[in-house]
């Protein structure tokens, strides 16, 4: 009998334990908008980054384990991506996603953005225009936005 005292007294503590805690409210999460504007501002800086040739700008967007496959089916990492930041002979002049085409879901902390952008720019002299489809994968670390994996395919209007 006293053992089974004793086992109702400590569930009864526990359980006013229990009730008496108040819990502290979970931080907001941020909306989809929110996120969506957050991708926005990274398109931009990766944009600025490839427009002003700017290494350190882009390896700051492009995770560690970054992939790209082109249009050509070549692949390339983040090393090489930044590497061909230096190409003398290839002058991006502008740069830009058409925000219309625009498409960003998320998954907790990873989106993924597909639209086309179009380059216009000279290479060897020669003016160019590239338009594109692109899917790009990207991964919120550290409170910032990165690109895991980019894919891009030509297209004709």
């Amino acid at each position: 009998m006293r053992k089974i005292l004793i086992a109702a007294l400590l569930v009864s503590l526990a359980s006013s334990f229990a009730l008496g805690q108040t819990s502290t409210p979970e931080p907001a999460k941020p909306s989809q908008s929110q996120f969506k504007a957050e991708i926005l501002a990274a398109g931009d800086k990766l944009d600025e980054a490839f427009l002003k040739s700017d290494p350190a700008a882009l390896a700051l967007l492009l995770a560690d384990e970054f992939i790209s496959t082109d249009g050509e089916g070549l692949v390339r990492d983040k090393a090489e991506t930044i590497a061909r930041l230096n190409r003398p002979h290839v002058k991006l002049e502008s740069l830009g996603a058409d925000e219309k085409e625009m498409r960003v879901s998320f998954y907790g902390d990873v989106a993924v953005e597909t639209g086309r952008y179009t380059a216009k720019g000279t290479n060897r002299g020669k003016p160019f225009t590239e338009m594109e489809r692109y899917t790009t994968v990207w991964v919120k670390r550290d409170a910032r936005w990165q690109i895991v994996a980019d894919h891009v395919s030509p297209y004709t209007e």
